[in-house]
């Protein structure tokens, strides 16, 4: 594995946990 691959692994499951748990918030405020 290169480096860059693992880098972007570890972009888009930090941006698909953030975006989740933003969603989850917003939910909650309803």
């Amino acid at each position: 594995m290169h480096w860059y691959v693992i880098a972007i692994n570890l972009v888009l499951g930090t941006t698909v946990f953030y975006l989740a748990r933003k969603r989850l918030l917003e939910q909650r405020k309803k």
